[in-house]
């Protein structure tokens, strides 16, 4: 069995990623984490490089949202994996002069006030915005984390974090996957990824958002079997 970790995104717990696993089931040891949950510990890169290490042989690293950059950095900590897969993610989160189709930063500062007040409110909005259809949005609700502290964490390290002319170690393989509806992150983003990680397979998704690995999940694990078919 290959070891495959999978990093659930910002406001989503580790469980959110298992039905994309559970298609991986007859090939794959799946371990599971969440941006959120390596938060917690304190060093999310580091964290991530120790739960990497610790597999029997070096895994593959699904990042969905903003465990994509994180696998991305664990990368340049060091960490060697058999291949890396790339779900939802971007290099960089905020708008910028040289990146116009990142989100506002005006826009993540004020959900950090109202994660102060209020994060299910937050996570309410985030949800429906996430969702390919309203119809969907339960199925992300079964996994959130409504954990304010973490999510304000989490959108400190999405303001400050810029991979973008930085140097990733190129894993033998490399899966990349948006959706063109992804009102989330721009389609615009995978663009920044195929530059850091030349060589990628790119696949961009019609009609699907932001939860493509649980509103696609058959169809997202059966890309990813391919790609460890070689």
């Amino acid at each position: 069995m290959i070891p495959m970790i999978f990093i659930a995104g910002w406001g989503l717990k580790p469980s959110a990623l298992e039905p994309l696993a559970a298609g991986l089931a007859d090939r794959v040891e799946a371990r599971h984490t969440s941006a959120l949950d390596l938060l917690r510990a304190g060093d999310p890169v580091a964290d991530l490089v120790r739960q990497i290490a610790d597999c029997p042989t070096p895994p593959w690293v699904v990042g969905w949202s903003m465990g994509a950059p994180l696998a991305a950095q664990a990368l340049q900590a060091g960490a060697r994996v058999a291949g890396l897969v790339l779900l939802s993610g971007t290099p960089r989160f905020c708008e910028a002069e040289d990146f116009l189709h990142g989100t506002p930063v005006e826009l993540v500062r004020g959900m950090k006030r109202a994660c102060r007040a209020n994060p299910t409110a937050v996570m309410d909005s985030f949800l429906s915005l996430c969702a390919t259809t309203p119809e969907q949005v339960p199925a992300l609700a079964a996994h959130r984390d409504d954990d304010g502290p973490r999510l304000i964490e989490g959108l400190d390290y999405l303001l400050r974090t810029d991979l973008r002319g930085t140097v990733i170690p190129p894993p033998p393989r490399t899966l990349l996957v948006h959706g063109k509806a992804d009102r989330i992150t721009p389609l615009n983003a995978i663009w920044e990824w195929e530059k850091l990680l030349p060589g990628s397979h790119v696949i961009r998704l019609e009609r699907l958002g932001h939860d493509l690995p649980l509103a696609a999940a058959r169809m997202v694990a059966g890309l990813i079997r391919s790609e460890l078919s070689g």
